[in-house]
């Protein structure tokens, strides 16, 4: 095992021992799929991916999108990478998937990328505030965002592939039409 990767784990466990004893993270099981609550608006979101470009949720407005918040220590998270691996080819085009990290270096990510292959973008959480604003502190947590740019559902613990209520949001939310853009000039 290379320095780095010794290094890259210490810092890891480090992390989720510090994490822990804040409070602020929790590993969840079973899973519970909620509601995103009513009176909360969407908390900003910007964040790098692994190859620096930035990604803003409000660039995806007419896009489903799937948030995932996870991190490489966290078992029920990795257990969870090939569903979510699923769910972005098998509706590539309907949906964007994005893995939001938590509070890992670039390179810890990329190299956890390595080992487990995904097809849709890992970002990058360096400070933990886009985990902070938009989960509850538990790990893994996934939000569903329909068209309009609105939270509409969190998923509290493993997506496990086949969860029929979670398949059933995400249809619903499919199944709604993309919102009309007002400021855009069709007789341009």
């Amino acid at each position: 095992m290379s320095v780095r990767t010794r290094f890259s784990r210490a810092i890891g466990v480090f992390s989720l021992l510090l994490a822990c004893a804040a409070g602020n993270v929790l590993a969840a099981t079973p899973s519970v799929l909620r509601p995103w609550p009513a009176k909360q608006a969407a908390p900003a979101f910007t964040a790098p991916d692994t190859g620096g470009k930035q990604w803003r949720l409000d660039g995806l407005r007419g896009k489903v999108v799937v948030l995932n918040f996870w991190a490489s220590w966290c078992s029920p998270c990795v257990e969870e990478i090939p569903a979510l691996d699923a769910m972005a080819s098998d509706r590539a085009g309907q949906i964007v998937v994005l893995g939001v990290n938590y509070m890992e270096a670039s390179w810890t990510v990329e190299n956890f990328a390595q080992a487990h292959p995904a097809r849709f973008p890992l970002l990058l959480d360096k400070s933990g505030e886009l985990f902070k604003r938009w989960t509850t502190g538990v790990m893994p947590t996934t939000i569903l965002i329909g068209r309009d740019g609105t939270p509409r559902w969190r998923m509290i613990g493993p997506l496990e592939a086949g969860n029929r209520a979670f398949a059933a949001a995400l249809d619903k939310l499919l199944a709604e039409p993309a919102p009309i853009n007002l400021n855009e000039n069709k007789y341009k």
